[in-house]
């Protein structure tokens, strides 16, 4: 079973989204290859519920990247696409190592404004993650000239959930590379963006905190641990505001405390395993 956040690669301080220049392989093989019958009739009903009265949606093959291996030194992605994924988010008809391989190569991002305050969006109605808080913004990340985007997926997730354009845009760094379970399913960049904008520039549809970052380590115990209406992948990319010390103990207050215990994991993701 897959822990809540798995944290393969954390910096002490946000380093040049350049650092995945060099990283980021796409190597051979689709997250289909080796599926079972059931896993791919469950994939095709579930992508005819899907798109049922919806002509726009779509799914490329082998148009996102699942990611398969990672480490400090670098990141390997097979192909797979959003008809795959959104059944392994939206069912449980699948096999079990579906569930275990999908970690679709996605970005979130934690968002601060010019008054130091960080962004949190609280997910109503919404198809995945319902009903829970979650990063600034977050999104999938499509393949373009054979590996993932992950700039062009930060820059139009900021746009689409927040209204942010570039030009608002004063530093952006990496902090993360971790993956989550349930029901985010990820292999995802974390990201620290700074703005030039302030809490009215904001344009989000629903429900949103903002948290100053000294109050960030109590927000996360008590949505993700002890309410539990905090998505993975938005404590764990909240979570990157943290210097190291403060992210390693509210990590430990997470996994500890009777009413806030979460596994969170620490390692090297060999062939979809942490070790």
């Amino acid at each position: 079973m897959r822990a809540d956040i798995e944290v393969i690669v954390r910096h002490k301080e946000p380093v040049d989204p350049s650092w995945l220049d060099s990283r980021v392989r796409m190597v051979k093989g689709d997250f289909r290859d080796g599926r079972t019958e059931r896993d791919t009739e469950a994939m095709s009903r579930h992508w005819e519920t899907m798109t049922e009265g919806r002509p726009e949606m779509f799914s490329e093959p082998q148009g996102r990247a699942n990611l398969v291996t990672a480490s400090p030194s670098g990141m390997h992605y097979q192909t797979t696409d959003y008809e795959a994924y959104s059944a392994v988010v939206g069912t449980n008809a699948m096999t079990a190592n579906a569930y275990r391989d999908m970690r679709i190569a996605s970005i979130g991002a934690a968002v601060q404004l010019r008054t130091g305050d960080i962004v949190s969006t609280f997910r109503e109605g919404t198809s995945h993650a319902s009903n829970l808080w979650s990063p600034s913004c977050a999104g999938v990340a499509d393949i373009k000239d054979g590996k993932p985007d992950f700039e062009a997926a930060l820059y139009r997730r900021l746009k689409d959930v927040l209204g942010i354009d570039r030009e608002r845009v004063k530093k952006v760094g990496i902090v993360s590379v971790h993956a989550a379970g349930k029901p985010d399913y990820s292999g995802m960049i974390g990201y620290v963006v700074e703005v030039d904008a302030i809490k009215r520039n904001i344009k989000f549809k629903g429900r949103i905190e903002y948290v100053k970052p000294d109050a960030m380590s109590d927000f996360v115990i008590e949505h993700f641990g002890v309410r539990k209406d905090m998505n993975s992948d938005g404590a764990m990319c909240l979570m990157n505001v943290l210097e190291e010390g403060e992210f390693t103990e509210t990590v430990k207050a997470l996994q500890r405390r009777n009413n806030t215990q979460r596994e969170i994991n620490s390692g090297r993701l060999i062939d979809g395993s942490l070790e």
